[in-house]
């Protein structure tokens, strides 16, 4: 029987594909869903044609702003030791197979027998796993929202917990310097409101994510309130060379929309004194890349 330290290290070192820096969350994401399933006691496989539909809304809203193909992971994962995959066709599967492939020949898939028994026994040890996944893979601010999106029921003080034991792991000090290079002020909307000597509800967001290898200096950061530092996180909006505000053209709604995201459309963000801190380029680019969604919706026009 597997060991717990065993069993969460094989869900650590899942491969993920590489190209350069692109993200590439579609193993977490599968991962996450599927651990909801197990959460309620859900048969342990799954058909393709049950998971694709669930499984490409996580891809298209937490995943880079491109196309991702949920065939991949489901078949994908089972190189990792903690997944089966079955199909019923004669055909033998070379490379990757298609979506059409997995439909036509009832594919199936699931965590192994032993690592299913493993997570329905010990429901902490799915919760850790399941904060490790979300910490290696996204920033604490989109975590509550994936676990919804997943079907994971996980209380906030969980969240909380998880998201803090990760963060403590970096750079104690960024947040204190990014504060102080964007003077205590939202690098977007100016937000600057202290509780005594204590300043609240301003985050140090990184531009290029941690979880991508964005490092913990000045030019990776923006000091953003809350707000804006989902929104910033969740690709909602972005910053362009000219360090003006990007609003995406998917971004929309009433009430908020206007007062959070299309009042700063084409606005120039707040900037540090030493230009060593302001926003490096290739930082910039890769938020563009992998984490912004659409176009520009109003400044460009």
């Amino acid at each position: 029987m597997l060991s717990q330290q065993e069993l969460i290290k094989r869900f650590l070192d899942i491969r993920i594909w590489k190209r350069g820096d692109k993200r590439a969350p579609h193993k977490p994401l599968l991962i996450l869903f599927m651990l909801g399933r197990v959460q309620r006691k859900e048969p342990r496989l799954v058909t393709y044609a049950e998971v694709m539909e669930p499984l490409q809304w996580l891809l298209d809203d937490f995943g880079p702003p491109r196309r991702s193909s949920p065939e991949y992971p489901f078949y994908h994962l089972a190189g990792d030791g903690i997944w089966e995959f079955s199909f019923t066709g004669a055909h033998s599967i070379v490379g990757s197979p298609s979506a059409r492939f997995l439909l036509d020949n009832n594919a199936t898939g699931g965590f192994g027998a032993d690592v299913y028994a493993a997570l329905i026994d010990n429901p902490s040890l799915l919760r850790t796993i399941a904060f490790r996944i979300l910490n290696e893979h996204f920033p604490p601010s989109m975590h509550s929202e994936i676990l919804l999106a997943a079907g994971l029921n996980l209380d906030a003080v969980e969240v909380e917990t998880g998201a803090a034991s990760a963060s403590r792991l970096r750079d104690r000090k960024f947040r204190e310097r990014v504060l102080v290079a964007y003077s205590f002020k939202c690098a977007v909307c100016g937000f600057n409101v202290w509780l005594g000597r204590v300043p609240v509800a301003l985050e140090a967001a990184h531009i290029k994510w941690h979880q991508a290898g964005g490092p913990d200096q000045e030019d990776n950061g923006l000091l953003l309130c809350i707000m804006h530092h989902k929104l910033f996180d969740r690709g909602a909006f972005s910053i362009d060379h000219n360090l003006q505000v990007m609003v995406s053209d998917r971004a929309h709604g009433g009430e908020g929309f206007e007062q959070w995201l299309a009042n700063f459309d084409g606005r120039r963000i707040l900037l540090p004194d030493r230009p060593q801190y302001r926003p490096g380029d290739n930082y910039i680019d890769w938020h563009l890349r992998e984490v912004f969604r659409g176009q520009g919706k109003y400044a460009a026009g």
